[in-house]
């Protein structure tokens, strides 16, 4: 039982760190996406 859930959980949690690191990549590649159109000056 012990065993059971030392090997679930770490997959569960890899599983959504995996999936909120896929989506902010996706998310800050839009908004590069939408800057090399939009060309802004000033550099932060």
């Amino acid at each position: 039982m012990l065993y059971f859930f030392h090997e679930d959980i770490p997959a569960i949690i890899g599983g959504v760190i995996l999936l909120g690191l896929s989506a902010n990549s996706f998310i800050q590649a839009h908004k590069c996406y939408k800057r090399q159109y939009r060309p802004i000056d000033n550099d932060d």
